[in-house]
């Protein structure tokens, strides 16, 4: 009887398991690899290992250039797609060097600009709290760096799931934690959704926002509850009411924001105009108003930056 092979060994894994071997491989290699080379090297080693097929294969910019073909296609029938897939995966790697290189420091070697900080003044102003409603772009977490360099703290509301691909007890208890230790160094606190979806966060979120906090909750991820449906790019996306409804109950302002890649180690926060709904309205109806307005704005944002959103990787 023959021997089993590296990869028959590797299939008879559960995939949930195996794919947070890989991640805690890949953190492990990077944490390792920005622990021993000076930061001043980062630009220069990043763009080789852009240009390696090894690390941004042509497959894969092949594959995210037929999606964004596919969705995008009669919105911008002039774009370059290839141009743009392939600045997605090296915006893709860039951003994950950066969390390696934020194991170690909080001074990682990016351009951040940003845009829109006078807004979450005047809504702290007020005296009850406001709420950053996020879109995924670039990764979704280097805004985080750009509100700790104007030094304003924050609180991130965010899942055990975070950074995990199944529900095993490795990912949630090793691979979510060492993923979100970079992100660490940038919060004032973050508070976390349970792997069993129980909401005993709730209060600790109402509790932060009477305390004028600035908040981060996501904005463009379902819950396993209610969801509300709303087009983007001619398709329907679900839409958790958790941001909505939370700035309606305790009138916070709710502010959407996100971030764009201006070219190798530059980026752009943009934390856009309070979400301009009557608060009058009964709570079902403005979150729906809410969520049309956040759509219509994710939408436009994908248009203008389509290289730089995150969703291609969970559609390919």
């Amino acid at each position: 009887m023959s021997s089993p092979t590296l990869s028959s060994i590797l299939r008879a894994l559960p995939r949930g398991r195996l794919t947070d071997y890989r991640r805690l491989a890949t953190l492990s290699a990077g944490y390792l690899l920005t622990l021993v080379l000076p930061r001043r090297f980062d630009q220069r080693a990043l763009g080789r290992l852009t240009q390696s097929p090894l690390v941004v294969k042509d497959a894969w910019v092949r594959r995210i250039e037929e999606l964004m073909r596919s969705m995008l296609g009669a919105e911008l029938p002039d774009a370059d797609f290839r141009s743009l897939a392939r600045e997605y995966c090296e915006m893709t790697r860039e951003t994950e060097w950066i969390r390696f290189r934020a194991f170690h420091t909080a001074d990682v070697p990016i351009e951040m600009t940003l845009e829109g900080l006078e807004r979450v003044e005047a809504a702290l102003e007020a005296g009850k709290g406001a709420i950053l409603w996020g879109m995924s772009f670039c990764e979704n977490w280097l805004w985080m760096i750009a509100l700790y360099r104007a030094g304003v703290p924050l609180v991130l509301l965010a899942s055990a799931y975070h950074g995990v691909t199944s529900s095993t007890r490795l990912g949630i208890e090793a691979v979510g934690p060492f993923f979100s230790a970079p992100e660490n160094r940038f919060i004032a606190e973050r508070i976390v959704i349970p792997a069993d979806r129980s909401r005993g966060f709730m209060p600790v979120l109402k509790q932060r926002l009477s305390e004028n906090s600035l908040l981060f909750m996501r904005g463009d991820l379902e819950s396993v509850r209610t969801n509300y449906p709303a087009k983007v790019l001619g398709r329907e996306m679900k839409f958790a009411p958790g941001a909505p409804g939370l700035a309606w109950k305790m009138g916070s302002a709710l502010l959407p924001m996100h971030v764009v890649r201006d070219g190798p180690f530059r980026y752009r926060t943009i934390i856009h105009p309070p979400v301009d709904v009557d608060r009058g309205l009964e709570g079902s109806s403005y979150i729906r108003q809410a969520v049309d307005h956040f759509a219509a704005l994710l939408e436009r944002c994908i248009l203008e930056s389509p290289s730089d959103w995150d969703f291609w990787a969970i559609f390919v």
